[in-house]
């Protein structure tokens, strides 16, 4: 049986400008050599934090453990608002924002078993769509559309 991955859109504001930001990770692959280097590989892609469920997680309990190490948050509040379904198993993307967060943003490289990640950091909505890898490009398309049918129900 496939496991789930689950990923989280975390939003906010931009405190000085009043922009929408999503937070986004730098995410590097690696391959870890026979003598313990770690060496990267192929390119960089541009990320929501999250990753892949363990023994009998949920989708909202797998998002929430990899957001911690991920960014340094502890997410709450968080909504499902995309699930696809792809043959490695079922993606589910929640959305949480960031003045419901606690911790501090991770400001170091954190390295686990298949990646470096570089720093979380917040891009602006309206730019990041087209750069986002794979299939959280995808789950950012359909946020976008929900928001703006949100949006035109209230007009």
């Amino acid at each position: 049986m496939a496991r789930h991955f689950a990923a989280a859109l975390i939003r906010r504001k931009d405190p000085v400008t009043g922009v929408r930001q999503v937070l986004i990770i730098h995410y590097y692959p690696v391959r870890i050599l026979s003598n313990g280097r770690r060496v990267r590989t192929g390119q960089f892609q541009i990320k929501f934090a999250g990753g892949k469920g363990e023994g009998n997680e949920t989708p909202r309990q797998t998002v929430r453990r990899e957001c911690i190490p991920e960014t340094g948050l502890i997410i709450r509040g968080h909504k499902e608002f995309c699930e696809l379904v792809i043959p490695d198993g079922p993606q589910y993307f929640f959305l949480a924002e960031f003045d419901r967060c606690k911790g501090k943003l991770r400001t170091k490289i954190y390295h686990d078993q298949r990646a470096d990640l570089g720093p979380p950091r917040w891009a602006d909505e309206d730019k990041i769509g087209p750069l986002l890898f794979g299939n959280h490009g995808e789950a950012f398309r359909m946020y976008k559309k929900q928001e703006l049918e949100l949006v035109q129900s209230h007009i």
